[in-house]
């Protein structure tokens, strides 16, 4: 169980690894949403999904390292130096996880206050700034107007 324990170690530290790569990315994601650089945001997105592409691979490697017992178990069952390692990069990876969670959540709020301003914006584009009325059937009507962006007539 020894030869196993390094190779759980090494792969949980590739694990590691990889996920502070999907970390800085998420970092430098917040200032591309703010700086609405779509094409770099695009990149990111996509190295992201290759990350996490690895992520699974590893994380498929390690299910059989384990043989279908939890890591916590296998810590349990370990003594000494091995013990030590798993316990840190447990350690360390929750650590990391729970910031790129974080990280994440505010990522998705920026996005989510960025589409509600671009919707703001077009709704302002395409109004004509007249409130609705009601019709002759006493149903409400929204006033369509010119839904051009430019007004042709000069």
């Amino acid at each position: 169980m020894e030869i196993r324990i390094k190779e759980l170690v090494h792969n949980l530290n590739l694990q590691y690894s990889t996920y502070q790569q999907i970390y800085q990315l998420s970092l430098e994601k917040q200032g591309v949403v703010i700086a609405e650089d779509l094409t770099r945001l695009e990149e990111i997105t996509t190295a992201e999904g290759e990350f996490l592409a690895q992520i699974e691979k590893l994380e498929e490697e390690r299910v059989g390292l384990c043989l279908s017992m939890k890591v916590s178990t296998i810590i349990t069952n370990s003594d000494g130096p091995a013990q030590e390692s798993l316990v840190k990069i447990q350690q360390d990876l929750v650590a990391l996880l729970g910031l790129l969670q974080e990280q994440n959540s505010l990522n998705e709020q920026l996005i989510r206050d960025a589409l509600q301003l671009t919707n703001m914006d077009l709704n302002m584009l395409t109004s004509n700034g007249r409130p609705p009325t009601y019709g002759k059937n006493r149903q409400l009507q929204i006033n369509q107007g010119n839904k051009n962006l430019i007004n042709k007539k000069v």
